[in-house]
């Protein structure tokens, strides 16, 4: 558990000493800030540039399956557990995420505010033996046997528990 809290501070390019109000404005920016000093930054920049680098790393399971983000990109893939249910939901996610994303190109003429999702970026079929012939090597192990993908943008995670301690210290 500790291991995981100093990963996931040193993503968010907190410190443990940090004020509790600078911790608390970190978390809650709409701004991007990256750390030239954070490990992880150095990694996923230095992939940003090779290609051999950017493998798929896993950091979740869904209902439909495992979710895997890729070094040097601001990508992650939904993996099926299995081809089947699991693949048709990745798909009605995939139709979804694009029918949200075409209704905000066209313009919001209700005045509801815009929804922002993860833009679709593209749905692998596990047929489509290219784009796994080039690709399934970049998975772990267990995971390079083809299968239905959906790829969209990555959403960088909040670290709410951090953020509810700093607002708890806060106040």
């Amino acid at each position: 558990m500790t291991d995981q809290i100093s990963n996931l501070l040193e993503l968010a390019s907190l410190k443990d000493d940090d004020p509790p109000k600078t911790i608390l404005r970190r978390m809650l920016s709409v701004r991007s800030v990256v750390s030239t000093s954070s490990s992880f930054a150095t990694r996923n920049q230095e992939a940003s540039s090779d290609i051999s680098l950017q493998q798929f790393y896993e950091i979740g399971q869904g209902t439909c399956g495992f979710v895997f983000a890729q070094l040097g990109t601001a990508q992650v893939v939904k993996r099926a557990r299995e081809d089947g249910a699991d693949s048709a939901a990745l798909w009605n996610d995939f139709l979804m995420n694009k029918k949200v994303e075409q209704g905000n190109e066209n313009g919001n003429s209700s005045g509801l505010p815009t929804v922002h999702i993860p833009r679709p970026i593209l749905y692998v079929r596990h047929k489509d033996m290219v784009w796994w012939e080039n690709n399934g090597h970049r998975f772990p192990k267990d995971f390079q046997t083809p299968s239905n993908l959906l790829m969209s943008e990555r959403i960088l995670p909040l670290l709410c528990w951090r953020v509810f301690i700093c607002a708890a210290s806060v106040n």
